[in-house]
């Protein structure tokens, strides 16, 4: 439920506080504050910088002025603001008013008391990415309840604080924009449907130490799970998600531009890996350039980015895994340098607006189904120095003519690499 800020005219009990007064002809008739910036407090943008107090005179003339920071006005003589209540001097009148200031975390989120602890039951908020707090007034809160999240098209990324211990069904389902979450060492169990919507978990440890009720608590095919990572390793800067280890790995994009370039540097540190699933499912995507620092494109890296028409990768680029760029139907072109040793299991599957593809000399392994339906692929060259081709790396390609270095098929290719007999020109 949103509570609006709908703060109205406050009449004020004006006090006497200095001397003799004129009883005739008041400096000040009211105080109100007013909303003209501020619309929400259940936006997680709430700055007291934007609320105005409005002093009106006798003579209705208007004096403006702005509280500059919580709990802590600019004087209109003389104005100080204490949790509840503001004090405003003007001249030798000093009003007294009434003002409740929540929390934003009484804001963002409802709870259920459980005695000595709370847990959360919905997140009403509007920031994208939210580290769950871990008190609500003055207890702990130690779970997230089921269903608590269901359906939330909101939120991208969510880290869950150390403490808390329950993580109910379906607590996170259905979360069509979460990106990646967090599971501390405290939460010890998983159940059905819990995880379901994320595209990257992050877990304090390792998967071997939880209980598992329910094989579906996350999504099998399109999830990727990173293990034994400490809060402190991971970061968000602009539009990025950062896991930073021996290397920094980009680990989800969380912005919403058609052309992006990705940054070469996170804190004057080198970026070396698209992380598994960074661009993941991103409909927005159009054009991506990566720096030529980037070694390792990622599992499903840019899996489903359906309106990705061109990649400038890096002359770096050493791995391809799998799935990385799966179901990219708008690609149209990609150029791979020399460099690029390993192209992964499904890497391009179903990148049907592939027309032409040169495979560099420095590629010593092709797995299976890398170029599957490519419907449109007209040529792709593989050179004699390609050692291994794994099954069906062609397969559907109805176009296809391979042009390829070998005189004839090795024998560590896989027998079914090209199971439609497309033609193939040897030694070429």
């Amino acid at each position: 439920m949103k509570k609006t800020l709908r703060l109205l005219t406050l009449f004020l009990l004006i006090f006497l506080v200095v001397g003799c007064q004129k009883q005739t002809n008041p400096k000040i008739t009211n105080i109100m504050i007013t909303d003209d910036s501020v619309t929400e407090f259940d936006e997680g943008q709430i700055d007291l910088s934007l609320i105005n107090i409005k002093v009106i005179k006798d003579n209705k003339e208007t004096i403006i002025k702005e509280l500059k920071e919580e709990y802590l006005i600019t004087d209109i003589n003389n104005l100080q603001i204490g949790i509840n209540t503001i004090e405003a001097k003007y001249e030798n009148f000093t009003f007294y008013f009434s003002i409740t200031i929540k929390k934003l975390d009484d804001l963002r989120f409802t709870y259920q008391d459980l005695g000595m602890n709370y847990y959360i039951t919905s997140y009403i908020g509007k920031d994208e990415n939210i580290t769950l707090p871990t008190t609500y007034k003055d207890k702990k809160v130690i779970g997230i309840d089921s269903s608590a999240f269901l359906n939330n098209s909101t939120i991208k990324t969510v880290i869950i604080p150390k403490g808390y211990t329950y993580l109910g069904e379906a607590a996170f389902y259905n979360c069509s924009n979460l990106k990646s979450i967090y599971i501390p060492s405290t939460i010890k169990t998983l159940k059905s449907y819990s995880l379901n919507s994320a595209h990257i978990v992050i877990f304090e440890e390792t998967l071997d130490k939880m209980t598992i009720e329910n094989n579906n608590w996350y999504d099998e095919k399109n999830a990727k799970i990173y293990e034994n990572i400490n809060i402190d390793s991971l970061a968000i800067k602009d539009e990025y998600q950062y896991l930073i280890e021996e290397n920094v790995t980009i680990l989800g994009y969380i912005g919403n531009e058609e052309n992006v370039v990705v940054p070469s540097n996170f804190n004057e540190l080198p970026i070396s890996i698209i992380g598994s699933n960074a661009f993941y499912n991103n409909l927005n995507l159009k054009t991506v350039e990566l720096s030529d620092q980037i070694e390792i494109l990622g599992i499903g890296s840019f899996k489903g980015c359906e309106n990705l028409t061109n990649i400038t990768l890096s002359k770096s680029l050493r791995r391809i895994e799998d799935n990385a760029f799966g179901n990219c139907y708008s690609l149209e072109q990609i150029e791979f340098f020399n460099n690029l040793e390993f192209i992964g299991h499904n890497a391009f599957i179903q990148c049907s607006s592939l027309k032409n593809l040169t495979i560099p000399n420095s590629v010593i392994k092709i797995d299976s189904y890398a170029f599957a339906w490519c419907t449109k692929l007209e040529t792709i060259y593989i050179p004699n120095t390609v050692i291994n081709i794994g099954e069906g790396a062609v397969y559907g390609c109805s176009k296809l003519t391979v042009n390829t270095g070998y005189t004839a098929k090795p024998e560590t290719w896989h027998e079914n690499w090209n199971p439609n007999n497309r033609k193939v020109n040897w030694g070429k």
